[in-house]
């Protein structure tokens, strides 16, 4: 069984949304490491000529309602951020500035803030309660947070995941096998398991 799988997400995808909080269970108790990496969709997009789905197109009609028939399916409460898309820069930065642990409780708390109560995660003000309430230095972590170094581990991360070929999110991957989107995690579980077919 491979035992790393590598979790790209945007906080400000719907779909990462719902894959937040599969991919823990799909994984609970069998010895695989789940890797929490946030990128920036919107950097992969201006990559690749893309524009991000908006919810007053067809396709963005389409993706809002199947990702509300999705977290329903999950279980999950969805509601459509007032701002969307919004930049989710900051929240990366966030992420890379706190130990592992505790980033992964952060990246909970941005996705539930965002997609279940429509809070605006750009805010540093969202950002900062939401550090409270982690029990962490909200003004030390937001100060750290635009230093050089984590900007570089944001631009970092994003530009690995280009180079192994993630166009979207979420994107599952193992070695250098992609899985994309929360409807092929259980596919990625599989090959965890079996090490492929």
């Amino acid at each position: 069984m491979s035992k790393e799988l590598t979790f790209y997400f945007d906080f400000s995808s719907a779909y990462s949304y719902i894959a937040q909080k599969t991919v823990e269970e799909a994984f609970a108790n069998t010895g695989v490491t789940v890797k929490w990496q946030p990128i920036l969709l919107g950097i992969i997009f201006r990559e690749n000529g893309w524009s991000p789905v908006t919810p007053d197109t067809p396709k963005g009609k389409y993706t809002f309602c199947d990702v509300a028939r999705y977290a329903r399916a999950e279980k999950l409460v969805f509601k459509l951020p007032k701002v969307f898309p919004y930049n989710s820069m900051l929240a990366a930065r966030v992420f890379y500035t706190l130990p592992e642990a505790t980033a992964v409780l952060f990246a909970k708390a941005i996705f539930h803030a965002v997609f279940a109560e429509g809070q605006d995660a750009a805010s540093q003000e969202v950002i900062g309660k939401l550090l409270q309430k982690l029990n962490v230095d909200a003004a030390n972590i937001l100060e750290k947070s635009g230093s050089d170094e984590i900007k570089a581990a944001v631009r970092s991360a994003t530009a690995i995941a280009l180079e192994k070929g993630v166009f979207g999110a979420p994107t599952f991957a193992i070695g250098d096998e992609l899985f994309w989107g929360a409807d092929r995690l259980e596919h990625a579980k599989r090959w965890c398991e079996t090490g492929g077919w």
